[in-house]
């Protein structure tokens, strides 16, 4: 199982969130990454993943979607396992 700590105020401040998302995860990167291709990698990826969201602040609109996204990928396989700190 791979195993990733995501610091939501350091992904809000990142020029491509979704970008640096999929080259963390070793997902095929492209200038038109969107939070649709970043879901059907997850959705589509066999390998176990644990992923830990930190969070010290209030994160952005833009942030929430991709937390959601991953909630939902969650809830559609086993291979995704999430937990959120607060800061």
């Amino acid at each position: 199982m791979k195993k990733y700590t995501i610091d939501l105020n350091s992904l809000a401040s990142n020029a491509d969130p979704i970008d640096y998302l999929c080259k963390l995860f070793g997902f095929r990167s492209s200038k038109n990454n969107s939070l649709k291709s970043l879901y059907r990698s997850l959705l589509n990826n066999s390998e176990d993943m644990y992923i830990e969201f930190q969070q010290y602040d209030l994160v952005s609109d833009s942030i929430m979607s991709i937390i959601k996204c991953f909630e939902d990928i969650q809830d559609k396989t086993s291979h995704l396992h999430l937990t959120r700190s607060l800061g």
